[in-house]
């Protein structure tokens, strides 16, 4: 084997390989000089023009030796210092104990001065470029001030940097201090700017530091005065507060830790909704969904409130808007214990007022430790990470200071340049310029020495401000054919702000059943239920199934009537709750009559006093009182439109004969799922057809699908509910002002789907309508295309009503399902062997 030969690396060619080794690494070098190197000359084994890693490490070694101005680290520096003149200086302080230098120009501070007035400015800290002295010192970081640059997509520009190891609040307040200084010293004291928005990582040393260094007082301060903003009590016209914010994916990554630690059976449930909160844009909004957050995760028992509070956050979460810039998190941030602030002790109020459960079944979602948890580490300083101090500011209150700082917001928005406005709530400039110093301007280098930094940063520095100003001139633009990629899939960065693509099913604890023998005798009679003994709710049982298909009966009641299922004497047991419902119970009259509606036509009672304002409150639920009130007035004024019968009705389906069928086009609100309201109508739908308009677009269940059927009581077997898409209220607590607002424009020959209402003004609205006995509100129609889904339900029995978990019995003829209470069925027949007939089947 022929042996490799190398000439020593010596002169001009020595000082052209430290030229090339001041922007690649050594290896790099080495494998380029290898394929450079002409296939007869490699066979022979001469290696002269691809010297190894090693010798080039050296090279490179050498090389910035030769650039120290001494041997001695500090003398090396401070000769540096002196050499430039000022206007050309950019290492401006060598610190001794403990280590470190700071880097600006007069050039960076004119940039800085520039960009502050309209844009984010940037602080971070970054390591893993020099290396840590044996023993000497703690590790050393790289913090930097950075600027955008005016065009998206342009690299951004370190206006200050600061290397040190000591990292502490002092030291990185020094930093600041002193580049504001030298700012002054160039602008002048009377041109004093302050940035608009500083966006740091969150730790605590940066936020105080920032909140000494720009906002000129406490960080405890600093969330006093933004209480006053978001609170609307702002007085001060010349507001020139900096807004402090931290980086939205720097607190995800907090609220991941958070979220696995305190409520790991529902992790990704608990991300998305402190997704919400990361996005609540107003105190109002915030407590909204706190207050739903209480009730979910802190109620130990499970009720119909705890379902409408987590449909509440469910609608939030399928409506959400905000999303995440691609960023990647180096630094292992921590959950922050600032103790009380007035944002804490407001919250913890909101909290305490939450109406949590503690009575019914096991809640799935309960956790102990989870709210008390995030009212301690997150809460205090919500308006550091959410959006309360993001967009217009003016929103929040009244008056000259507000009306100031929506101008403001008003003028920057309107900048072709970026801005403050947008793309704010993550630090990816940041990211990306860090990734800029490690990857680019120090090529992954590991130095040991601060002058060597420093030389290796002027150089760079020097080139980004000429670039950021190459960037700024106009340039030839040229045609050239652009390749259309086909759309990539959706990125996973930022799904816990973003809308939520699958709504999450209610968990239910499961109930506990009983094996009832068949020869059981019948324990509920039509008596004992209009006693009004099953009203509580019962489960379904399905007496004539075999026991492989019972459970699917229950699931679900879109079952066919024709499909034969299998014959009761099958089955040797069944599974039977305690409490059996075995249909409408008719008090003497006929099942298959159709009973006309009762209008609320007499005199309602208006609410009064202390009733009417609560009704302002954002968090007043409407009772059925109101309700019925509110259609009282519709009825009076719309007496063509049928419907409009008292949502308490709609509470006693069980007892039949109570509910009215409409013959006419109808209007109808409802009393959902124990706490919710809709509005039902078939003024734009088919005969047999009926829409269903939810603020909430909640799930249609078992007990909204029979009160349909009540009202259409259809010949057919089954008939179709649509879901036009309709307004989504942004609280808990305003469905029952929407499904007046829906009624109103339904009398008023109005799509709701093509409605958009005053939300925030529609309480006062109603009140004005309860006084002059005429609802009204304010419509803004919107002329678009809406999304409308639908769903089929069937219908069963003489009575052409849904099922709703009620004992049912199959005819062994025709295989139609019926309530044993509608035909007067034997027990033998629902609990025995024998078979049964319809009474259709029987005539034939």
């Amino acid at each position: 084997m022929e042996e490799l030969k190398r000439r020593p690396v010596r002169a001009d060619e020595r000082d052209h390989f430290a030229k090339q080794l001041e922007s690649i690494l050594p290896r790099a070098l080495h494998l380029q000089n290898l394929e450079k190197i002409d296939s007869m000359v490699f066979e022979s084994g001469c290696r002269d023009k691809a010297p190894t890693p090693a010798v080039l490490k050296n090279i490179s070694w050498n090389s910035r030796k030769k650039a120290r101005r001494d041997q001695n680290e500090i003398l090396s520096l401070q000769k540096m210092v002196e050499e430039r003149i000022d206007s050309e200086k950019i290492l401006q302080k060598v610190l001794l104990h403990p280590r470190g230098v700071m880097l600006w120009s007069q050039r960076s501070i004119r940039l800085f001065h520039q960009r502050c007035k309209t844009d984010v400015v940037y602080i971070d800290a970054t390591g893993s470029i020099i290396q840590k002295g044996k023993g000497k010192s703690a590790p050393f970081y790289v913090y930097e001030l950075v600027v955008r640059h005016p065009n998206k997509g342009a690299s951004p520009v370190p206006v200050a940097t600061f290397v040190t190891c000591d990292h502490t609040t002092s030291s990185v307040t020094y930093f600041l201090e002193s580049f504001q200084t030298d700012y002054f010293r160039l602008f002048g004291k009377a041109s004093q700017r302050r940035p608009v928005m500083i966006m740091c990582d969150g730790s605590l040393v940066l936020l105080q530091a920032v909140a000494y260094s720009f906002c000129k007082i406490s960080l405890g301060q600093l969330l006093q005065m933004y209480y006053e903003v978001v609170t609307g009590k702002l007085r001060d016209e010349e507001y020139k507060i900096p807004i402090l914010h931290r980086c939205l994916s720097h607190v995800m990554k907090n609220a991941k830790v958070f979220c696995k630690k305190h409520c790991p059976q529902n992790y990704r449930m608990a991300m998305h909704v402190f997704g919400l909160l990361t996005s609540a844009a107003t105190l109002v909004e915030m407590e909204d969904t706190l207050i739903s957050m209480t009730v979910v995760f802190s109620s130990p028992q499970s009720g119909n409130n705890v379902e409408k509070h987590f449909r509440n956050l469910q609608n939030k979460m399928l409506n959400i808007g905000i999303s995440g810039d691609e960023t990647v998190i180096t630094d292992d941030d921590v959950e922050l214990d600032m103790g009380p602030t007035p944002f804490q002790r407001h919250f913890e109020h909101v909290i305490a007022e939450a109406p949590v459960h503690d009575e019914g079944e096991p809640n799935e979602y309960y956790s102990a430790t989870f709210m008390p948890s995030l009212v301690k580490y997150f809460l205090p300083h919500a308006p550091l990470w959410s959006a309360l101090m993001l967009g217009d500011l003016g929103r929040h209150g009244r008056g000259p200071v507000y009306k100031n700082l929506s101008k403001k917001f008003e003028r920057c928005s309107q900048l072709d340049t970026q801005n403050y406005t947008n793309d704010n709530k993550t630090q990816g400039i940041m990211e990306k310029s860090q990734y800029d110093l490690k990857r680019v301007r120090f090529n992954r280098r590991r130095l040991t020495r601060l002058d060597d930094f420093v030389h290796i940063y002027q150089i760079s520095h020097n080139a980004l401000l000429k670039e950021f100003s190459d960037s700024n001139r106009k340039k030839k633009t040229h045609r050239v054919d652009v390749e259309r990629w086909k759309q990539r899939r959706r990125s996973k960065k930022g799904i816990y702000v973003s809308p939520l693509l699958k709504p999450f099913p209610f968990k239910k604890a499961k109930k506990s059943m009983v094996l009832t023998p068949i020869a059981e005798p019948l324990t509920t009679t039509p008596e004992k239920c209009l006693e009004g003994e099953h009203l509580t709710g019962v489960e379904a049982c399905a007496t004539s199934l075999t026991e492989t298909t019972a459970d699917t009966l229950i699931k679900s009641a879109d079952t066919r009537p024709k499909k034969d299922v299998g014959p009761l004497q099958k089955q040797h047991y069944l599974q039977m709750p305690k409490d059996k419902n075995l249909g409408p119970c008719w008090h003497g009259k006929n099942p298959t009559e159709i009973l006309l509606p009762c209008r609320l036509s007499r005199t309602q009672q208006a609410p009064k006093g202390s009733a009417i304002t609560s009704i302002l409150h954002p968090e007043h639920w409407l009772s059925s009182d109101e309700i019925d009130f509110a259609s009282h007035l519709l009825a009076k004024e719309y007496k063509e439109i049928d419907g409009f019968q008292s949502s308490l009705l709609f509470s006693a389906l069980e007892r039949g004969g109570i509910v009215g069928t409409p013959t006419r086009k109808f209007v109808q609100i409802l009393h959902t799922g124990g706490n919710h309201w809709v509005t039902v109508s078939n003024l734009f739908a088919g005969n047999k057809d009926v829409c269903i308009y939810d603020s909430l677009s909640t799930m249609l269940d078992n007990n909204t699908e029979q009160a349909l059927s009540w009202m259409l009581r259809p010949m057919e077997d089954q008939f179709v509910v649509m879901f036009p898409t309709v307004q989504q209220q942004t609280n808990s607590s305003n469905c029952g002002v929407l499904a007046i607002g829906f009624a109103y424009a339904l009398c008023s020959n109005i799509r709701p789907e093509n409605c958009q209402f005053r939300e925030g003004r529609m309480r006062a609205e109603l009140i004005k309508s309860f006084r002059t006995g005429k609802v009204e509100f304010k419509i803004e129609e919107k002329l678009c295309e809406t999304k409308i889904k639908q769903t089929t339900v069937s219908v069963h029995c003489v009575c052409r009503t849904a099922h709703n978990k009620e004992v049912m019995v199959q005819c062994s003829l025709c295989h139609g399902w019926f309530h044993p209470t509608c035909l007067n069925i034997p027990s033998d027949a629902i609990f025995g062997e024998d078979d049964w007939h319809c009474q259709n089947c029987d005539k034939s």
